[in-house]
């Protein structure tokens, strides 16, 4: 009897615990109307997250309010590709395949000023320090300069076949730029505007980025790195990986670069290199096929959105640990840091929400009191909710004979019972234990039948 209210004991607080740790880094959920979440961008200025989606009828390109988590604008695009935000004209870029353009919004008005017609344009970046946009036109093989004052094209560099996706040298003025059928990185030089070099490589360039801290540009074609000085562009390593590499990061405060592998598991490995050296220094079990990865200043933590696994794993700047794994919708696949709110917008691929995680300041020190391992398995649907939203164990599993939901502050608000034990599916009405219509906001449902709990995370709207 004693050990039965024991176990009962710990589960109740290992499971306020889970909602209370939940509470602290999932905020909110935005609906933006549909799937495939491309790509996300803050404007500061205004205070919004841009996103696309990739359709061919519905919204393409949203802006969310960072203030009100509501979506403050929409615009029919076909096919929205990637974006960039220009700070110095408060504008916005948005290539696009409809046309094959590229769009420019207005950042206060989020109106389209105009459409640039650019076959192929595919992935696009933002020079501060020149106030360009430089877009890769895949196979027309070149990369379109656009002065951003004037919106116009001031000139088109050869690449390689295929151009795709770049990255800047910051401290050379060079822009690498990964040539998919070309198998080859080429190299532009931002001043003079034209190829300076190219790299032939082993295969399809997957991933890049450059360590400004190391000057040293990363680039993996497959499952081998390339690591090239960021002066002279000259190899100074090539080590074989023992997977694809989907995703490159730099952390910048530790002079480290993440390298995250994919085969569409549900665990994978990231790599942590020494960015001077480029040795392997440490590695990671994330979730399953990480698609991007986030390093924030602010909060000098790092995020790994895994789209098989439907999760955030959060990791220590420094490459030491994981911290926390955040269940947060179904593939999540892009990834926005808004610093003024100490905060992370995740769009995903086959969901259409954008969820708010809380960035937290001074890292996390908690470590031992992470989720269970296989938190986050329950679905509800609808969700967000404003009547009844369905729980159920999407794998076909049968629920406890009760499910609790607590609220973001710990405290349980609701005792669910499924109509019988092993049922496959309970449903809520947003009412609490007395009756009463809960407040609008999020909230956790926990089987908490022992073993480690299952759970959803719901919005009442």
């Amino acid at each position: 009897m004693y050990s039965r209210i024991t176990s009962t004991l710990v589960v109740s607080v290992l499971l306020v615990f889970v909602s209370q740790a939940w509470a602290q880094w999932v905020e909110d959920s935005v609906s933006v109307g549909g799937p495939s979440v491309q790509s996300l961008v803050y404007n500061p200025r205004s205070d919004v997250v841009y996103g696309t989606r990739w359709s061919l009828h519905d919204v393409g390109l949203f802006a969310v309010s960072c203030d009100s988590n509501r979506v403050v604008a929409q615009t029919q695009l076909r096919y929205a590709g990637f974006l960039a935000y220009d700070s110095t004209d408060n504008k916005v870029y948005c290539t696009f395949a409809y046309c094959e353009s590229l769009l420019v919004v207005d950042g206060t008005t989020h109106e389209r000023i105009r459409a640039v017609p650019l076959p192929g344009a595919n992935n696009i970046i933002w020079d501060a320090v020149a106030d360009r946009v430089y877009v890769s036109c895949g196979y027309e093989s070149h990369v379109a300069v656009i002065d951003c004052a004037t919106d116009s094209v001031i000139a088109l560099v050869p690449t390689g076949e295929d151009a795709h996706r770049m990255d800047i040298n910051t401290a050379h003025r060079k822009l690498y730029v990964r040539d998919w059928d070309g198998e080859a990185l080429s190299i532009i030089d931002l001043e003079r505007l034209e190829l300076i070099r190219t790299i032939p490589l082993s295969g399809v360039p997957t991933a890049g980025c450059y360590s400004a801290a190391a000057d040293k540009y990363y680039c993996t074609a497959w499952g081998e790195l390339y690591v090239l000085d960021g002066a002279t562009d000259s190899i100074l390593r090539r080590e074989q990986l023992s997977s694809y590499v989907s995703v490159l990061q730099s952390v910048e405060s530790h002079a480290l670069i993440l390298a995250a592998s994919y085969r569409a598991a549900s665990v994978e490995t990231l790599y942590v290199l020494d960015a001077y050296s480029g040795a392997l220094s440490n590695t990671l079990l994330v979730g399953g096929s990480p698609y991007s990865i986030a390093w924030s200043p602010s909060s000098d933590l790092v995020y790994v959105a895994n789209g098989s696994s439907d999760d955030i794993t959060v990791i220590a700047s420094d490459g030491s640990a994981v911290l926390r794994t955040l269940a947060v919708g179904d593939a999540p696949y892009s990834l926005a840091l808004v610093p003024p709110h100490d905060r992370l917008y995740v769009g995903h691929l086959n969901g259409p929400y954008v969820y708010v995680v809380k960035d937290r300041a001074g890292g996390v020190v908690d470590r031992e009191r992470a989720w269970p391992p296989c938190a986050g398995i329950l679905r509800a649907q609808p969700n967000p909710f404003s009547h009844v939203t369905r729980i159920r164990d999407p794998r076909g599993a049968g629920l406890a004979s009760s499910l609790r939901v607590y609220c973001p502050l710990g405290r349980q608000v609701r005792r669910l019972t499924p109509g019988a034990a092993g049922a496959p599916w309970v449903d809520w009405d947003g009412r609490d234990d007395s009756g009463r219509p809960v407040p609008a906001g999020v909230y956790v449902v926990a089987d908490d039948e022992g073993r480690c709990s299952r759970t959803a995370i719901v919005k009442m709207d």
